[in-house]
């Protein structure tokens, strides 16, 4: 079974979808708001086959001792794609915001989230 790991705010809809059709879901949370396990803390043994985000979700302020870096480097490092929702008309934006790990993250807007997310999963 593919596990679908999800930061707060996932849409219900595109989750109950996934464990309908045969998917596990896992809570994710970004070691601020207590949702989750710490995304930080992901191993190989949680199985996770992609991370689903709001850009908020991976965003800290600049005094805060982590960064969105942080929060992404075990996907990065296992190797689980991330998709960071963002509305279509927001991706120049969030592509400046996420400069610095642009290329370890897939920005996708909302209306295509489960789209995207079938393909990456079916591959």
């Amino acid at each position: 079974m593919k596990i679908v790991g999800y930061l707060e705010g996932t849409d219900s809809l595109f989750l109950t979808y996934l464990v309908a059709n045969g998917y596990g879901t896992l809570p994710l949370g970004n070691g601020i708001d207590n949702y989750g396990k710490f995304i930080k803390l992901l191993t190989r043994s949680d199985r996770i086959s992609l991370v689903v985000a709001y850009l908020h979700k991976i965003m800290t302020f600049p005094s805060y001792p982590i960064s969105h870096r942080d929060i992404l480097y075990s996907c990065k490092s296992l190797g689980i794609p991330v998709i960071v929702v963002v509305p279509k008309n927001e991706h120049s934006k969030a592509e400046k915001i996420l400069e610095d790990v642009i290329n370890d993250v897939i920005l996708v807007d909302p209306e295509d989230l489960l789209k995207e997310s079938l393909k990456i999963l079916s591959g």
